[in-house]
């Protein structure tokens, strides 16, 4: 599952990249037609995807169960509860990466750098 909040991380990453992709520099995805977004394989390779390890296991399972939670309440059609969950998984997400709260706010912010 933690593949699942990876995903939603690059979600995150592809919106804020899909409103402007074409001006990006060093341009690690352009858009094509229909919305959609081509990403250029070097650049992904280089996003880090931590290892489980005995220090942050606790930390996966914990997003690895809210993820759970949140893919059953959308079956449900339970949005608000979903997001609220959503929000936490977010706050997991940020301590196993291990970001600031400097760096917390210009993500939350959409005002990310990609380097």
């Amino acid at each position: 599952m933690l593949l699942e909040a990876f995903y939603r991380i690059l979600v995150k990453i592809r919106d804020q990249i899909a409103k402007d992709a074409d001006s990006l520099s060093p341009g690690i995805a352009s858009s094509l037609s229909g919305g959609s977004i081509r990403w250029f394989k070097q650049y992904v390779e280089r996003l880090p995807v931590p290892e489980i390890t005995k220090n942050n296991a606790n930390l996966v399972k914990q997003i690895e169960e809210n993820v759970d939670k949140i893919l059953e309440l959308k079956k449900k059609g339970d949005e608000a509860k979903a997001k609220k969950i959503s929000d936490r998984v977010d706050e997991l997400v940020y301590e196993l990466y291990g970001l600031t709260e400097d760096e917390i706010q210009l993500i939350e912010a959409g005002e990310m750098q990609i380097e």
